[in-house]
């Protein structure tokens, strides 16, 4: 709503700006010009074409044209959603928790007769934005809707008047009024006669519609012959031209319009010219120009008593001119003249105004509505937002290339501000909010190998894993004095001793149970990898992450403050790593090119909070059941332990979601797609698979096109070969063994069914049945059935 508001207040000033600047150029325009014709044709499209140029002119593009800009702030309060509560933490680092998908749409058919499992209740990180609200822009809408309504009124109101006036008018059926009119539209363009009728209770002609003419009875039986003629002749000049069109156009324009008040001035002014045309018209219809201004002054000289106007056209309406009206039929004939050129002239300028006007933004820039935009711009959004976030809290100091010159000339030194992991920011896709950072990859992803980080007053290595290492702090050191070779000098005995063995040791195990490093440092292992930050301070690293990488790297803190720390280093040595591991996960930024403005402009509070609403909108349309899905699911059973979910493609949506693991997990215990929360089956690619991180067992099997309401736990499909009733048998054993982590991976193939046994030390033991019922791009909905629980395994 407050986005339909700001809009209409923003088409609505537009319109001001610009209807003022048409009609003031007309109106000093029409001072010159003698035609009426010309004249009406400026006024009218005076009065409309800010009509259109308001409307149009924000789809033609804008480089050219002056904006004022009155959007309202967009830096709204980050307000908890209500059912908000603090996250619980997960397993492993980087743990991260969203709102729960539930388990089936709960927008389903109500025809439906797939069985509602109930959702899991979890506490959630949503935040949404608190709208910003413009009571400016509320009030204008207020008064301008109020103001149109009143003077709509009124119109209403004197209609119904002269409707209850015209009651007892008459139609003639014979006479020389009609005998005059029928000569009058014998070879006109009329598609057909207007209906004449006579009234008593007005004093002047009028037109009630393009098909009736209405005279006062007097005026049928006191004008002469010829007058009464050239009365007529004047009123079908006024049905011939439609001028009943513009005046009642002309009036709804004031109704709805009337904070510009030179639409009444041009109404007028469009009036004064028509009857000044159809005097023309009279005159050369009936060559009687003497007799019609006869007829007008007499028709005025009834009028005088009539204190109201008329709401259409009559010749008693307009008594400021009618002195010019007489004089103009009393002197010669003008000769007409062509306005092509004229009206070409007032295009271009309507064409000028809509390309290159000035315009008034309220909303054009303004934060959209959310719910009305489609995913793949939500995920835009998502991803502009993240990079904005990003750019700003990852900004180096103003200044950084002057001020840390001398450091950065060594060779291979890099700067990086590292962020305070307690924060928690969202600068997805890089993994822990920006708290890290890999000298080796330039990164601050945790997902790409970082060998420090910053928590608390602390700088960290060897935080995450099997990886050792160790940091030290040299104190004030120049950091282009520390080379490979470590000849420091002024370093305390248990330093140097130090600095030494970090640039010799050779690891002998695979990570902290590396016993003989932690020996060989002498100091608690609490204290292993650690070091209070403090600026200024230079400090030597070493860092083995066993099958990534082993280096010794030197960095001096420029900038320490609670909520980053700046540092300026390089890597002195690498060393080769044992049995390398698969590839690094591959760098990916995020970027906020063509961010809308309205989104540059969010504070950071604001910024956060839209991240949060963005992820949980596209996480609740991602993992979505649709109604086909829905439709293909039944028979899945008594409804006890059944549901229907998506799972996403592994990989695809990483960051995107606040969910850890971004919707490719399911958990059939807890009702959770998150990958810290007991998961029992991931998509990735064309495959499922089960038991995934230390310590699970999760073996699968497909048993075919068997529907999951016929699966018992206790009987075996009758359809299954000798090989699958093995796996069959071994699914029921009391506990799996490691051998069956074989068994942890199946194709994906649409309607067939899946058994899986998941077994997790400390967690949940338990079979499940689930069928494939639509497969997309970037998913699979499955619907699931419960089959057994086991007795919890527990960790050795």
């Amino acid at each position: 709503m407050s986005v339909w508001i700001l809009g209409a207040t923003s088409w609505l000033a537009t319109y001001l700006v610009q209807s003022t600047l048409l009609l003031l150029g007309a109106l000093a325009f029409v001072g010159r010009l003698r035609d009426p014709a010309a004249r009406e044709r400026v006024w009218k499209i005076a009065l409309t074409a800010p009509l259109l140029t308001a409307s149009v002119g924000w789809l033609l593009p804008s480089g050219a044209r002056p904006v004022l800009d009155l959007s309202p702030s967009l830096r709204a309060g980050m307000v908890p959603s209500p059912d908000a509560a603090p996250a619980s933490p997960g397993k492993g680092a980087g743990s991260s928790q969203t709102m729960t998908t539930l388990i089936v749409n709960p927008s389903a058919p109500a025809t439906s007769d797939v069985p509602v499992a109930p959702p899991r209740e979890e506490p959630s990180r949503q935040v949404v934005v608190a709208p910003p609200r413009n009571w400016i822009a509320i009030a204008v809408i207020a008064v301008w809707a109020a103001g149109a309504a009143i003077l709509l009124t009124r119109r209403a109101v004197a209609l119904r008047h002269l409707k209850a006036r015209l009651a007892s008018r008459r139609t003639v059926r014979k006479g020389v009024a009609l005998d005059l009119l029928a000569d009058l539209c014998s070879d006109d363009e009329l598609r057909r006669r207007p209906r004449l009728t006579l009234v008593d209770e007005l004093s002047t002609p009028l037109v009630l519609g393009p098909g009736e003419i209405c005279l006062p009875r007097r005026v049928v039986e006191e004008l002469p012959r010829q007058e009464l003629a050239a009365i007529l002749a004047h009123e079908v000049a006024h049905v011939r031209r439609g001028d009943l069109f513009w005046l009642r156009a002309c009036g709804l324009l004031e109704c709805l319009l009337f904070a510009q008040p030179l639409n009444r001035l041009a109404r007028r002014r469009l009036a004064q010219d028509a009857e000044l045309l159809c005097d023309d018209w009279a005159g050369e219809r009936t060559g009687a120009r003497l007799e019609l201004a006869q007829g007008l002054e007499t028709v005025a000289r009834w009028s005088r008593a009539a204190q109201r106007p008329l709401p259409v056209p009559c010749l008693g309406n307009e008594k400021g001119v009618l002195l010019q009206r007489v004089e103009r039929l009393l002197a010669e004939p003008e000769a007409r003249r062509r306005t092509v050129a004229l009206t070409a002239a007032l295009g271009g300028a309507v064409l000028l105004l809509a390309w290159a006007g000035p315009g008034v933004r309220l909303t054009a820039d303004g934060k959209p509505d959310l719910d009305g935009l489609d995913t793949a711009t939500l995920i835009a959004l998502r991803k502009q937002s993240c990079a904005i976030a990003t750019e700003r809290l990852l900004a180096l100091p103003e200044g950084w290339e002057t001020l840390y010159a001398r450091d950065l000339a060594v060779p291979g030194t890099k700067i990086a501000r590292v962020l305070q992991r307690q924060l928690h920011h969202d600068l997805s896709p890089k993994d822990q909010g920006g708290a890290y950072y890999s000298f080796a990859n330039d990164d601050h992803d945790y997902q790409r190998d970082p060998d420090i980080g910053y928590e608390g007053s602390e700088i960290r290595t060897a935080f995450a894993g099997d990886n050792t290492g160790h940091i030290l702090d040299l104190g004030v050191v120049p950091l282009g004095s520390v080379t490979a070779d470590l000849h420091l000098p002024g370093l305390d005995p248990e330093s140097a001793r130090l600095c030494s063995f970090l640039a010799s040791h050779v690891p002998a195990g695979t990570g902290r149970a590396d016993d003989a490093f932690i020996a060989a440092i002498g100091i608690p292992q609490s204290d292993v990898g650690r070091a209070t930050a403090t600026a200024g301070h230079t400090y030597l690293q070493r860092t083995i992450q066993p099958g990534r990488q082993d280096h010794l790297v030197a960095f001096t803190l420029v900038q320490v403050q609670p909520e980053s720390i700046v540092l300026v280093g390089r890597e002195l040595k690498t060393w080769p790593v044992k049995s390398p591991k698969a590839e690094v996960r591959p760098r990916v930024e995020w970027s906020s090119e063509g961010a809308p403005p309205w989104l540059t402009q969010l504070d950071g509070p604001s910024l956060f909070a839209l991240q949060g609403t963005l992820a949980g909108l596209i996480e609740r349309r991602l993992l979505g059941v649709s109604s086909a899905a829905i439709r293909a699911s039944t028979g899945l059973g008594p409804p006890k332990d059944v549901g229907i979910t998506r799972l996403l493609q592994r990989g695809r949506y990483d960051g995107v979601l606040l969910t850890r693991g971004a919707g490719c997990y399911y958990s059939f215990a807890t009702g959770s797609h998150s990958y810290d929360d007991e998961p029992d089956l991931e998509l990735a690619g064309d495959r499922f698979s089960s038991g995934f991180y230390g310590g699970t067992v999760g073996a699968l099997l497909d048993v075919g096109d068997v529907a999951l309401a016929d699966l018992d736990p206790d009987n075996p499909p009758p359809r299954l070969n000798e090989e699958q009733l093995r796996t069959w048998n071994l699914f029921h054993a009391p506990a799996l063994t490691q051998d069956e982590r074989r068994l942890g991976r199946v194709p994906v193939v649409l309607d067939h069914s899946y058994i899986v046994r998941s077994s997790m030390p400390d967690e949940h033991d338990l079979l499940a049945a689930f069928r494939p019922v639509e497969q997309t791009d970037d998913g699979v909905t499955i619907a699931w059935r419960l089959l057994q629980r086991y007795p919890t395994p527990t960790r050795r």
